[in-house]
């Protein structure tokens, strides 16, 4: 018995140094995404990453439902419509099991921010710590959860830096910052004459995306 004794005992204190380290780990990488997120380069490299690779969460569609979906979401630039108008920048997200897009323009969005366990009382399967709510301005809901509750404080903060720095800049007239998150290109066109209607088509993408700002 004494012998059992003494290796329990060495086990349990294996255990429980693992543990230890494991929340020092935890708290230490906690501790380097909240300074990345601080970081002036935050709010660049959010942006870069949710055009180019997006976010990966589940989407809680149905209350009762055990299995929500996994989706990507993206940040979608605004781009030139047939008639020639500009439509806002998007956030879009993919379904990856039946391959099919949703979204909405960044100024439907009403507020975006961690859902609380209120919000949650109809779907018992999110996990409050990592979930997201954003709430439209047609009241429209909509539940995601990140992988960890860092990704979700992650993810809020880059897309309220986003919307506020494209609102600014549009109250403010900043030509090159609100024209930042729109597609340009027009692959009809000639480049010398992309050149010449360059600060033409700047302007009325602008307009175009202000007005939908004031519409919202």
């Amino acid at each position: 018995f004494a012998g059992f004794s003494s290796v329990y005992s060495g086990r349990a204190s294996t255990a429980t140094s693992g543990s230890k380290t494991s929340r020092i780990n935890h708290t230490t990488m906690n501790r380097l995404l909240m300074k990345s997120i601080d970081s002036p380069g935050f709010e660049k490299a959010f942006l870069h990453d949710m055009e180019s690779k997006g976010e990966s969460m589940l989407w809680h569609q149905d209350t009762s439902s055990i299995d929500p979906t996994t989706v990507l979401l993206r940040l979608k630039k605004g781009h030139r419509l047939p008639n020639g108008s500009y439509c806002s920048p998007r956030l879009i997200w993919t379904d990856v099991r039946k391959k099919q897009n949703h979204g909405f323009e960044i100024f439907d969005i009403r507020s975006l921010d961690h859902a609380s366990m209120v919000n949650l009382k109809d779907f018992p399967y999110a996990i409050p710590g990592r979930s997201i709510l954003v709430y439209l301005n047609n009241s429209d809901t909509f539940i995601f959860e990140a992988a960890t509750e860092m990704d979700m404080v992650r993810f809020v903060r880059g897309m309220r830096l986003v919307i506020a720095r494209l609102t600014r800049s549009l109250v403010m007239g900043n030509l090159e910052g609100s024209c930042e998150l729109l597609d340009m290109e027009d692959p009809k066109r000639s480049r010398q004459a992309s050149f010449r209607n360059s600060e033409i088509d700047w302007s009325r993408a602008m307009d175009d995306v202000t007005d939908a700002m004031i519409d919202n």
